[in-house]
C-alpha cells in the first residue's frame, strides 16, 4: 500500500514490518517503520500515522 498524507510518503513495500496483531479475524493491525525512523500503522486497510 502506498499513500501520501500531508506531503509524506508511506509505503508498506519499502518500510520494515515490525509487528502484526489480529483479534481472531475481526481486526488486523500491522506496525511499520520507515527508513527515516518514522512509524506508521495499517488498521485493516486504513493507514494511521
Amino acid at each position: 500500500m502506498k499513500k501520501i498524507i500531508n506531503g509524506k510518503k508511506y509505503d508498506t513495500e519499502t518500510a520494515t514490518r515490525l509487528a502484526d496483531w489480529n483479534n481472531g479475524g475481526y481486526c488486523k493491525e500491522t506496525l511499520y517503520q520507515k527508513h527515516t525512523g518514522e512509524y506508521f500503522m495499517i488498521l485493516g486497510r486504513t493507514l494511521v500515522r
